[in-house]
């Protein structure tokens, strides 16, 4: 899964970066126009598109791109609406055309500290997360016991998988252990049942970072894929230990944190036909 992901990272990343940089990898604005020239070097006239958005000069620009002068913030904005950014970003693209053009210490230290607080923001996944739904203490020790619960309340979305005995077989675990389960999760109103058939009331799940459930539910289903890859199956399972320059670094986390915004933006409206388990690990050692 992990090369999996790895791949589909380089794909992902291959088409932002023709057409557009990712701002949260910078901290200098200049640096995210110059990356935007260069990934748009095959679009004519692309320098001139610039100046126009921003209503300036081409020998102006030419400047801002040498560090000799900068965009005022009318231009800024103009640019960003030119860039197709969205609001967080716009907003951080502002602050960083405020950060250059600061011109006392006091006032640099200030916008610093508000640009920080965007990029912490960015790379927390709580906040990227819009469409979920967190479970209080008591709910939360019952799905988060084991990955058995997590899984049956998700399986009960695929076709066809209704009752415990398509769930034991589906997830291959015993028929007596699954409606114990379903029981548990049915005394919180997470399931519901009419005669054998079963349904989940909820099936999007977020546990916070700050939840003692979150590294429980990790390793749930990290201790799954090691199992998993022991199977002479098609999934792919891959580990990689690799030495990066820091700055390189950040932007592998800035990738991933991206694609798992767009892997969310293609399961949302997918077709529930079957169930997956993606996992992500990027952490320094």
């Amino acid at each position: 899964m992990i090369l999996l992901l790895i791949s589909l990272l380089m794909i992902n990343n291959k088409i932002i970066t023709e057409n557009k940089a990712s701002i949260f990898e910078y901290l200098k604005y200049v640096d995210y126009l110059k990356a935007s020239i260069q990934n748009n070097a095959a679009t004519y006239g692309y320098k001139a598109q610039i100046a126009e958005a921003s209503n300036c000069q081409r020998s102006h620009l030419s400047l801002v791109l040498k560090g000799k002068a900068h965009f005022s913030i009318e231009q800024a904005i103009s640019l960003a609406d030119f860039f197709e950014l969205d609001y967080k970003s716009k907003n951080y693209f502002l602050l960083l055309v405020q950060y250059a053009r600061a011109g006392t210490q006091k006032l640099k230290l200030f916008v610093k500290t508000q640009i920080e607080e965007h990029l912490k923001a960015q790379e927390n996944l709580s906040q990227r997360i819009v469409d979920k739904t967190v479970l209080p203490e008591e709910k939360s020790t019952i799905v988060y016991s084991s990955w058995e619960p997590l899984a049956i309340i998700i399986s009960l979305s695929l076709p066809n998988i209704k009752t415990s005995a398509a769930l034991a077989g589906r997830l291959r675990i015993k028929k007596e252990q699954v409606e114990k389960i379903l029981n548990q999760l049915k005394e919180i109103g997470l399931t519901e049942n009419h005669g054998a058939d079963w349904r989940a009331t909820e099936k999007t799940f977020h546990v916070p970072k700050t939840s003692r459930f979150n590294s429980v539910n990790h390793s749930n289903w990290r201790q799954k894929a090691v199992q998993n890859s022991f199977l002479q199956n098609e999934d792919v399972h891959y580990t990689s230990v690799c030495t990066l320059s820091k700055a390189d670094a950040k932007k592998m986390k800035q990738m991933m944190l991206e694609f798992i915004d767009k892997s969310r933006e293609v399961v949302a409206p997918s077709a529930e036909e079957e169930m997956f388990c993606l996992t992500c690990d990027w952490f320094q050692v």
